[in-house]
């Protein structure tokens, strides 16, 4: 087990730093022996019950002092049964876990309300690398990164099982973001113009 504060998905490319003794010990058994590992949510200073399982894909760097530099792919989702703090004989965590199936039910019309609400808010904040917008058969958890979820949120979107449930949480989360960044965006836009000349039209 690998607890950081981070949440990882299915398919997922992350790139780690590793320099803890613990960590270091875990990747190199891992790269040797073609196994996996959990990467395990740490939030609010406590692991939380579902992770994900992620496998080596390259050492991209190894340093003088045994720090590296690696490329991980998540490979599913598992959920904690009981948390080992420290694996006999080894550095590092561990856990008995139980493997989450994952139910691909995907509704077409649901992702396209997504990814057009998805464009209206780069569109409000301006942003220019769209180019998530741009992939096929796009899935939620492609999608989680970039609607301004906190950290709690993308682990909550971790734990459900079927794609429609996370496709209608995620757009249920823009419906109520977008007011909010459109009435922040303009409320700049009025600081921007203090104390310039404005052209106002007078009442008739």
């Amino acid at each position: 087990m690998f607890p950081l504060g981070l949440v990882a998905y299915p398919a997922e490319q992350v790139n780690l730093h590793i320099y803890e003794p613990r960590y270091k010990e875990l990747i190199n058994e891992c790269h040797e022996n073609k196994t996996t590992f959990g990467l395990l949510p740490y939030i609010n200073e406590e692991h939380k019950e579902y992770g994900t399982e992620m496998k080596v894909s390259e050492i991209v760097e190894t340093y003088e002092d045994g720090k590296m530099d690696i490329k991980t792919e998540g490979m599913g989702v598992f959920r904690m049964i009981e948390f080992v703090k420290k694996v006999p004989n080894k550095l590092y965590s561990g856990g008995i876990i139980s493997r989450v199936d994952l139910i691909d039910d995907s509704i077409p019309s649901l992702l396209e309300k997504n990814i057009m609400l998805m464009q209206e808010l780069f569109d409000i904040m301006q942003i220019q690398n769209n180019a998530i917008l741009k992939k096929k058969n796009l899935r939620s958890f492609e999608i989680a990164h970039h609607v301004g979820f906190s950290m709690m949120q993308e682990y909550e979107l971790l734990s459900v099982k079927r794609e429609s449930v996370r496709l209608k949480l995620i757009l249920e989360h823009l419906k109520r973001v977008i007011p909010v960044i459109r009435e922040a965006e303009l409320l700049k836009e009025k600081i921007k113009l203090n104390g310039h000349f404005k052209n106002i039209q007078p009442p008739i």
